[in-house]
């Protein structure tokens, strides 16, 4: 005698508990859709337990807007939308075999319709519920998650600036660095020797034939002794380069303001400034999180994504700055300048200009 909680299967028999996918995952077994046993079994109770709202949505938009409804000429079921993936999957047909067999038919609503479904069946529905939902979320790497806390706004950027280098001291740890390990070597990496000879059923000597460069290192790499051309060493900089949203709104305004082509992600002796003013004139904008403003951040901070304190952050700035201030006459925006007073930095590059 089966629970109140379990279903009877009626093509097998087997009693059913209605939960975590499993009626889905039963008849799959057996090879038929819940469409197709429901068709067979329109008294069953197996699959009325696991209806749901959004299958019932769906049933009532049919009865509201029947000229929504596309059916299959095939099978006669009845489809929102589309009828493509369908008859794909369940009769091996293209839109153009199909339509060569039942005539120019339409296979998928566009268009109007198509918005109109959508915004019946979904946007209206979910979207103010959504944004309700993302705005009440919060991490602590944000301010606004220790303001709601009842932290004042300096407070919540030093439990901000705390959270990120202990979670950068964590992600260093040699617990950290093992997990990282484990993440780009073995079987968790497609990549990796052990996941090519488990793939490909052979041994690891084998697997490296898949990739000759494996391991190999010093003279015996073709590229050893190579440089690449400037242009192309220029070209590959630039795709990686982080390019912060504040330094493209600061080139942005100075270029409008002064109707001037910035050179942006210039190479300059060795290094990369963020613009370039011919002759001579270097734009550089710090910003406040990866370049870490002294006035926010002390000096045992660590960047979460760089790995680095920010004395050597600092370090390397002024190792820029000194290389080339000797040649160049450098103008350094700080973010937290430019929300304050963009009047100012502009006056700063037109007597920079002035001065060359």
């Amino acid at each position: 005698m089966t629970s109140c909680f379990e279903v009877i299967c009626e093509i097998c028999g087997e009693a059913i508990t209605p939960r975590g996918g499993r009626v889905g995952s039963h008849l799959k077994s057996h090879g038929v859709s819940a469409t197709e046993y429901k068709s067979a079994y329109p008294t069953s109770a197996l699959l009325d337990t696991v209806k749901t709202n959004r299958e019932k949505e769906v049933q009532r938009l049919k009865k509201e807007h029947p000229d929504w409804v596309l059916k299959c000429l095939e099978c006669e079921q009845e489809f929102f939308k589309t009828l493509v993936s369908h008859i794909r999957a369940k009769h091996s047909m293209s839109a153009e075999d199909y339509r060569d067999k039942h005539g120019n038919v339409v296979l998928q609503f566009t268009g109007e319709t198509e918005r109109s479904i959508r915004s019946a069946f979904w946007v209206n529905k979910w979207e103010n519920s959504y944004s309700e939902m993302k705005d009440a979320a919060s991490l602590p790497s944000q301010t606004k998650h220790w303001i709601r806390k009842g932290f004042t706004e300096e407070e919540a950027a030093k439990l901000v600036s705390e959270h990120q280098r202990k979670l950068a001291l964590m992600q260093n740890s040699e617990s950290g660095r093992l997990k990282n390990k484990a993440k780009s070597t073995g079987a968790r990496n497609n990549m990796s020797l052990e996941s090519l000879s488990k793939r490909h059923n052979v041994t690891i000597d084998d697997a490296r034939k898949f990739t000759p460069m494996y391991g190999v290192f010093g003279e015996e790499h073709p590229r050893f002794g190579k440089k690449h051309t400037p242009e192309v060493l220029a070209r590959i900089i630039n795709t990686s380069r982080h390019v912060s949203k504040f330094e493209t709104q600061l080139l942005d305004f100075l270029s409008a303001e002064l109707d001037l082509e910035i050179q942006r992600s210039f190479h300059l002796d060795g290094w990369v400034v963020d613009g370039f003013l011919s002759p001579n004139i270097v734009i550089e904008a710090f910003g406040t999180y990866w370049h870490a403003d002294p006035r926010k951040y002390a000096s045992d901070w660590v960047n979460a994504h760089s790995k680095k304190n920010a004395q050597d952050i600092w370090e390397r700035d002024s190792k820029k700055i000194k290389d080339l201030s000797n040649k160049y006459v450098l103008v350094i925006v700080w973010e937290d300048d430019w929300k304050k007073d963009r009047a100012s930095v502009l006056e700063r590059v037109k007597n920079a200009i002035n001065q060359v």
